[in-house]
C-alpha cells in the first residue's frame, strides 16, 4: 500500500511498481498472516544516473519488514513490432548461437546446464578449462549470493571436476558452510578424489577440515 492506496489486491510473491517519479517510497507491507509493517525504500544508487532504472529488492517479513536490495538493471523494453520482419540475409543462427560449447545454453538469460557426467562410470577426466571461463562469465552476471552458489551447485551437479577446479569455482563463494555443502556436492563427481589436502585451502575452521574428512572416508 502507497499513499493509502493498495498496489494489489491478492497476495503475490512478485510485484512490479512502475512509473515511479520520486526517489524514496514509503510503503506499508501486509504478509499473509494480516501482519503489517511500514517500510522505505530508497530508489538511489551513488555515483550512478538513477533515471530509467529498474531496481530489485526481496523483501524480509519481520517487525519492522526490512527490504534488501538485490540489483539496479537498465529496463529491457519489448521490440516493436514484437514479431519483426524476416531479414534479407537469414542472421538466425548468429543471433541464437547462445551454446557454450557443451557446458550451458542460455534460454531466456538463463542457463540451462548440459550434463557430461558419464553414463554409469566414475569420472576419470576432469571438465575443459574453458568450462571455467564461462562460469566466470555467468558469475559476473550473478546479482546475489544466492545466485552464485546456484551456479557453482549446477556446475558440480552436472560436470566431473578436478580439485583444482573446485576450489576454483568455491572461491566465488563467501561462506564457509555454503563451500562444505558444495563441496559434499562435488566430491562424487572428482576425478582426483585423494588431493584432500588442496581442497582444505578453501576453508578455515577445523570443523570444516573435519567434515571434509567425514564425506571423504578418512
Amino acid at each position: 500500500m502507497q499513499g493509502g492506496i493498495a498496489l494489489n489486491k491478492n497476495p503475490e510473491a512478485s510485484l512490479l511498481i512502475e512509473n515511479m517519479m520520486s526517489d524514496t517510497l514509503n510503503l506499508i507491507i501486509e504478509f499473509e498472516n494480516k501482519q503489517s509493517s511500514p517500510i522505505t525504500i530508497y530508489l538511489l544508487d551513488k555515483g550512478k544516473k538513477t533515471r530509467n532504472k529498474e531496481y530489485n529488492y526481496k523483501i524480509m517479513s519481520g517487525q519492522p519488514a526490512k527490504a534488501i536490495f538485490t540489483g539496479m538493471y537498465d529496463p529491457v523494453s519489448l521490440p516493436d513490432p514484437i514479431v519483426p520482419r524476416k531479414p534479407v540475409v537469414d542472421t538466425s543462427q548468429q543471433r541464437n548461437n547462445n551454446l557454450l560449447e557443451h557446458f550451458c545454453e542460455l534460454k531466456n538469460g538463463k542457463p540451462i546446464y548440459f550434463n557430461n557426467m558419464p553414463v554409469g562410470e566414475k569420472c576419470k577426466t576432469p571438465m575443459p578449462a574453458v568450462y571455467l571461463g564461462f562460469a566466470d562469465q555467468l558469475m559476473k552476471k550473478a546479482q546475489s549470493d544466492e545466485a552464485k552458489f546456484r551456479i557453482v551447485e549446477s556446475v558440480c551437479l552436472n560436470n566431473c571436476l578436478s580439485t583444482s577446479q573446485l576450489v576454483t569455482l568455491l572461491n566465488y563463494i563467501d561462506y564457509e558452510l555454503e563451500k562444505l555443502k558444495l563441496a559434499k556436492l562435488a566430491f562424487p563427481g572428482l576425478t582426483d578424489p585423494g588431493n584432500l589436502n588442496e581442497l582444505e585451502k578453501s576453508f578455515r575452521f577445523e570443523s570444516s577440515f573435519q567434515e571434509l574428512k567425514k564425506f571423504a572416508g578418512r
